[in-house]
């Protein structure tokens, strides 16, 4: 007799009252008679029908794997297409008009041109100062210069576009100049040279005052302010119609 049930696969040693020797032993799981007349070691039932299933499976593998490789390959294919489809209607979804054309923009207001494409329902609208203008041209300050969707700078009031492009105002703006030096080495100069030295940089609203006194040499430099600021550094930057004031040393009245 086995140590194995031959039926259920159940293990006769550990089952109360099997012993070694026994001739015939009922199986306490599922009553089956075993004898020495059967198989010596059984095969649980449970792996045996796992074995069996999986040759079953294997033989259908290589019987028809032509037919599932092209089942495979048709539902890939399907599932694709459905992606396809999916997301193409979700960017239809997302088209919006613009509703200016690039033409309508140039020369009106940045912030109304934000504000139109902002209400049309497109997200990623953004503005960019050119800092292009001189002093004599900054009645066109806050301008819009162009607007560029995506990489497209020309387009129709009715144009469609995904509302989560990219929408890029670009708007006129006054120059940005660097101050030429730093305040703490302007004092006891001639105010002659530190007002070239801004011209030079660009600057236009410069104002130079006499300030009498009967101490100190001709034409020395007291004070200079640069839109206000009393203390900056060399390379500061500031607008192109910053006033600059200069006050310097003189013994005539």
């Amino acid at each position: 007799m086995g140590e194995y049930c031959e039926n259920c696969g159940a293990k006769l040693s550990e089952q109360e009252g099997y012993s070694e020797g026994l001739s015939s032993f009922t199986c306490t799981q599922c009553g089956y008679v075993n004898g020495e007349s059967r198989v010596t070691v059984v095969e649980p039932v449970k792996k045996k029908r796992k074995r069996e299933k999986n040759e079953k499976t294997g033989s259908f593998m290589k019987r028809h794997w032509k037919k599932i490789a092209a089942a495979v390959i048709v539902i890939a294919a399907v599932s694709a297409v459905i992606m396809s489809v999916s997301a193409g209607i979700d960017a239809v979804k997302k088209l919006q008009r613009t509703g200016i054309s690039s033409e309508e923009c140039i020369g009106v207001s940045f912030e109304e041109v934000r504000q139109n494409f902002e209400a049309a329902g497109f997200t990623e609208v953004s503005v960019k100062p050119l800092a292009d203008l001189k002093a004599d041209e900054l009645d066109m300050e806050g301008q819009t210069a162009s607007v560029c969707i995506g990489k497209r700078t020309e387009f129709g009031k009715a144009r469609l576009v995904r509302s989560d492009a990219p929408v890029v105002i670009s708007y006129h703006s006054a120059r940005i100049l660097n101050a030429p030096c730093a305040s703490r080495n302007v004092k006891n100069m001639t105010y002659t040279s530190i007002e070239k030295a801004f011209t030079d940089a660009g600057f236009t609203d410069i104002e130079v005052k006499q300030v009498y006194g009967m101490w100190g040499k001709e034409g020395r430099v007291l004070s200079v302010t640069v839109d206000g600021d009393r203390q900056w550094k060399e390379g500061d930057e500031y607008r192109v119609d910053a006033r600059v004031y200069i006050a310097y040393r003189t013994r005539n009245k």
